[in-house]
C-alpha cells in the first residue's frame, strides 16, 4: 500500500521502525509512549513531533498521511485502534473523503477504548481556502458538516477555538496569519474567524 504523496512518512516508535525523514526522530525516540498521532498535514505532524521531542515525551506511532491516494486518515485511525500500545489517538484534519469509513475507524477505537481527539481545521470558509493547497479540494466540500459526523459518537464535544487562540496568541484583531507550510495558518485563521470581530487579510 501507498502512504501520500506529500508526506512526511510514518514511525512506530513501539517497534522502532522509523519511515520518515522528519529530523525529530534522529535520535529515534524511546519506546514506551502510548499517544497515537495521525496528522494530514505533514508540517503540523512535525510540529507535534518537535514538541514532543523538546518535552522528552514520546508516542506509540506517528503518520503523515499526506495527499492519501491510497492509505488514509480513517486507515491510520483504524491501525493505531488495533495497535495495543495505543491508548490515545490524535487527530489533525483537514478534510474526509469516505465518512463511512471514518466512522468505522472511530468505532473500532471506540471499541478499543482508545479515545480519538481530533483537531478539525477549515470548519469556516476562509479557514478551508487555507487548507486547500494540501488537499487538492476544499476540506468537507459538498460532505455534511463534520459536527453531525461526530455528534452520535462524541461523549465530550467542545469548540477548541479558545484553546487554539491561546496557543497562538490571538487578540481581537489581526492583520497577519503567518505558517510554516501551507495548510499551518488554516487553525489559527477558523480561530480568528471564530472569536475576532475582523480578519485584516
Amino acid at each position: 500500500r501507498l502512504l501520500g504523496p506529500n508526506t512526511l512518512g510514518a514511525v512506530n516508535v513501539t517497534a522502532g521502525a522509523i519511515a520518515s525523514f522528519c529530523p525529530f526522530f534522529d535520535p529515534p525516540m524511546a519506546p514506551g509512549g502510548s499517544v497515537g498521532l495521525v496528522s494530514q498535514s505533514g508540517a503540523f505532524g512535525g510540529y507535534v513531533a518537535n514538541l514532543a521531542a523538546e518535552a522528552g515525551l514520546s508516542f506509540s506511532s506517528w503518520i503523515t498521511t499526506g495527499n492519501e491516494a491510497d492509505i488514509d486518515l480513517a486507515d491510520a485511525i483504524a491501525y493505531q485502534a488495533a495497535d495495543p500500545a495505543t491508548r490515545v489517538i490524535l487527530a489533525y484534519m483537514e478534510g474526509v473523503r469516505d465518512g463511512a469509513k471514518l466512522l468505522a475507524a472511530l468505532e473500532a477505537a471506540r471499541e478499543s477504548a482508545a479515545p480519538v481527539i481530533v483537531l478539525k481545521v477549515g470548519r469556516t470558509e476562509v479557514g478551508a481556502a487555507a487548507a486547500l493547497v494540501v488537499l487538492g479540494e476544499l476540506p468537507d466540500a459538498e460532505r455534511p458538516p463534520m459536527d453531525s459526523v461526530f455528534g452520535g459518537l462524541r461523549d465530550i464535544h467542545e469548540p477548541i477555538s479558545g484553546l487554539v487562540a491561546s496557543l497562538w496568541g490571538l487578540g481581537e484583531r489581526l492583520e497577519d496569519v503567518l505558517g510554516n507550510h501551507h495548510d499551518a495558518p488554516a487553525t489559527p485563521v477558523d480561530a480568528c474567524l471564530v472569536l475576532a470581530e475582523a480578519l485584516v487579510t
